[in-house]
């Protein structure tokens, strides 16, 4: 079974892998263990949604490994209620009250994606945030973006450093219900494509239809080579803007 790693650096903030491949769900809780992860806790934000579709597969995988899991689903949120939205998370963890280095895993379609991560970045436990995306969209989350930001309807919106401590790619999740989600996923991937050389772009062309069907093999290759380009783009962007 084919699966793929990049390793994303930026200069900024710690460096972290994101795993791509087909079943990566099922041994999250064993590679978590195997990167050095001992909390014998852990908690899974995801959408309604992937509550259905993917916590039966992630949360076994993760009791398997010792852990004791708490899961919050958290429906489609309008702009006007982010807010309120990362205030209920955020008393939500208090409550909790995991070990600090406990994995906080955010699972979900991009809307659901980025205000968990925002609000587990911003909610200062020293828990490690692990991004397991519910779709193609949110996969391009994982390295896209250098900085969660949240419009919370203030003078400018409200911006911090996206620090995942690793990431999982499982393709099995990345077809989602909702087709406006797909349709922006494939946006996502066609954008990527335009850091790629023209030998990519070139597959890219002759392999849209496997792609569109989801095919395994070229979407773990499509997502390879377009999520690294993508990263070290970024992370150029990033140095530029440091110097």
């Amino acid at each position: 079974m084919a699966k793929a790693r990049i390793v994303v650096e930026y200069p900024d903030r710690p460096t972290y892998t994101v795993r791509i491949g087909a079943g990566l769900a099922a041994q999250l809780g064993a590679d978590l263990r195997a990167a050095g992860v001992d909390s014998g806790r852990c908690l899974i934000i995801c959408d309604s949604e992937a509550s259905n579709r993917c916590l039966p597969i992630l949360k076994p995988a993760l009791e398997q490994a010792g852990f004791r899991v708490a899961d919050i689903a958290i429906p489609a949120v309008d702009a006007e209620d982010a807010w309120a939205c990362i205030g209920e998370l955020h008393r939500a963890l208090a409550q909790l009250n995991l070990p600090v280095g406990s994995p906080v895993i955010v699972n979900a379609c991009v809307q659901v994606e980025e205000l968990a991560a925002f609000a587990v970045s911003t909610y200062g436990g020293g828990y490690s945030l692990v991004l397991a995306p519910a779709s193609l969209a949110s996969a391009y989350r994982t390295v896209a973006t250098d900085a969660i930001e949240v419009d919370v309807e203030l003078p400018d919106p409200i911006v911090v450093p996206a620090c995942p401590a690793f990431a999982v790619i499982d393709t099995g999740f990345l077809c989602c219900e909702s087709d406006e989600e797909l349709e922006f996923g494939f946006d996502e991937l066609q954008m990527a494509v335009d850091y790629c050389d023209a030998e990519f772009v070139a597959w890219h062309a002759e392999n849209a239809a496997a792609l569109n069907a989801f095919d395994e093999e070229s979407l773990i290759l499509a997502l390879t080579q377009t999520l690294a380009a993508r990263a070290d783009a970024f992370g150029q962007e990033i140095a530029d803007r440091i110097q």
